[in-house]
């Protein structure tokens, strides 16, 4: 995530960049879209605060702590505890590209689904840290630029649900995003 980039010139550089990697990208034909309605926002809501909950309890770990451990120690086998986070996060992608998406979030939802993939990108590549230096500073650039937009897009979910009254209470998966 670089301070004056647009997400738009990240995101075509990296498919640029990258086009013989395995980043698949979305387009909005990709996703069931559904009419917007509160009932609708309420249940994507949900939804997706569902399956970011279960995916952080079925595949834990963060990445940067992994990678620190292995180089610290220039143990190979701790790069394993990489697997977690890219699971989690391809996991994420891949039931949110299962999900009804209401019409108004379909573009944060694209970006969302898109960015994900190239975190996943930016992990394995960065599994070559004490084998392969340039690969890793490929996956140590890909991966923070894909997160900081991911974190902006997040943002943007919270204040569509905000401003279209759509609150979720603390019992609810989609809390969240409007907490």
């Amino acid at each position: 995530y670089s301070a004056g980039t647009d997400y738009n010139d990240f995101f075509n550089s990296t498919v640029a960049n990258y086009a013989d990697s395995n980043i698949k990208i979305y387009t909005e034909i990709d996703f069931k879209k559904v009419s917007e309605t509160e009932d609708s926002l309420r249940a994507y809501g949900n939804a997706l605060g569902k399956i970011v909950a279960e995916k952080e309890k079925q595949f834990p770990g963060n990445e940067l702590v992994i990678l620190d451990e292995a180089t610290d120690g220039n143990k190979p086998e701790a790069l394993k505890g990489l697997d977690s986070p890219i699971n989690r996060y391809r996991g994420i992608r891949d039931e949110m590209l299962l999900m009804s998406v209401p019409e108004g979030l379909i573009p944060t939802h694209l970006k969302m689904v898109n960015l994900l993939g190239i975190m996943v990108t930016g992990i394995e590549n960065m599994k070559n840290v004490l084998s392969d230096p340039v690969k890793t500073m490929a996956g140590l650039t890909l991966y923070p630029n894909a997160l900081g937009y991911f974190i902006n897009e997040i943002a943007a979910l919270h204040d569509y649900f905000i401003n279209q009254e759509v609150i979720f209470g603390k019992n609810e998966d989609g809390y969240q995003f409007t907490r």
